[in-house]
């Protein structure tokens, strides 16, 4: 027979956990302005990009995606903030959905740039037609006759 052998038991610890990152209390209003500002910037540069495409394009569609770009940007630099190191999943994670609506807002601007209405007409005074009649009887020249 085998002698009984006692296991030790398992005194490890774990590992310790990654220290928290201190945010001061002031970075929810940093992240509120940087949210006002990526709505801003987002539209000055889809309309500038778009063109005349952009008005035909719903307001609803603009404001959702105009919307979705701002909180992922402000996701984004949670992300890198909270993670010590700068680049982690997360940050990877919300960088790949920046570019993905990037090419969702690409894809709808040309969806309405391909489809918005031609004109027709190559006239520039349209609805105006100029028509010079001669008189039937030519008219004297002279006051005395």
């Amino acid at each position: 027979m085998q002698p009984e052998t006692e296991i030790p038991p398992q005194t490890a610890e774990p590992p310790p956990a990654v220290p928290a990152v201190f945010l001061p209390r002031w970075s929810r209003l940093a992240w509120m302005a940087e949210f006002l500002l990526a709505i801003t910037a987002a539209t000055i540069v889809w309309s500038e990009v778009g063109g005349q495409a952009m008005d035909i394009i719903p307001w609803y569609t603009k404001l959702a995606a105009l919307m979705a770009l701002a909180l992922t940007t402000v996701r984004f630099t949670i992300a890198l903030v909270e993670q010590p190191g700068g680049w982690g999943a997360r940050s990877l994670r919300w960088a790949v959905t920046l570019v993905l609506i990037g090419c969702m807002m690409f894809a709808i601007t040309c969806y309405y740039h391909l489809h918005e209405p031609q004109d027709d007409s190559d006239d520039e005074d349209e609805g105006f037609t100029t028509s010079i009649q001669l008189p039937a009887q030519p008219v004297s020249r002279s006051l005395f006759v």
